[in-house]
């Protein structure tokens, strides 16, 4: 979980399935272990009742070293992967158009290293990307400023686009493995060719 927010409340605004409680119910389910990085903000309430299979790094602590900060994160994932990034885990000088922005959080090439690693080390199977809201007036930093939209579009496309590479070069590379095992066909160059070409798109 790319995110400035905990959202591990029990309930918010009358619902137990806000966009604050969503962690939560996720931290309830079977078999699932919760990595937090970036986070900014949370409540009294979220800071005394982390759940266990929650892991959370703080963007205060992340940025005094964050090349170790996400060789550590990513070393706790384990088999597949949801990856959810709200866009105000960025700082909002660069990525303003947020309803719920926190100051400081992570640069471009922060979220794009830290989205390589994940991409490189778990099998990631699902994405979504959120809290993006286009120049609304409900973001005090979208009113102080225009033309959000040509700013921010490149981010949402850069991030898909990232994702979708690294993780169609990993299904392409196992793929070729499956087959080789199964058939016979292919040998160890076209293996090694398929795992440069998914290394050269996870470069990208």
């Amino acid at each position: 979980q790319l995110d400035a927010h905990t959202d591990l409340r029990q309930e918010y605004c009358d619902t137990k399935f806000g966009h604050g409680c969503v962690m939560r119910r996720s931290s309830e389910l079977p078999n699932v272990s919760i990595i937090q990085f970036g986070l900014r903000s949370t409540s009294a309430e979220e800071a005394e009742n982390v759940p266990s299979n929650v892991t959370q790094f703080w963007a205060e602590d992340v940025l005094q070293d964050f090349a170790a900060a996400v060789e550590s994160a990513v070393s706790l994932i384990k088999g597949d992967v949801y990856l959810t990034f709200d866009v105000d885990v960025c700082d909002p000088s660069w990525m303003p158009d947020t309803g719920t922005p926190e100051p400081g959080g992570l640069g471009y090439y922060q979220v794009r290293d830290l989205l390589r690693a994940v991409c490189r080390t778990g099998q990631v199977r699902a994405v979504d990307c959120l809290e993006l809201i286009g120049g609304h007036p409900a973001s005090a930093f979208a009113v102080a400023s225009g033309a959000r939209d040509q700013r921010n579009q490149p981010l949402a496309r850069r991030v898909a686009v990232l994702l979708l590479r690294t993780m169609l070069a990993r299904i392409n590379h196992e793929n070729a493995i499956a087959r080789h095992a199964m058939t016979g066909e292919g040998d160890e160059t076209l293996l090694e060719f398929v795992g440069q070409r998914r290394r050269a798109d996870v470069e990208a």
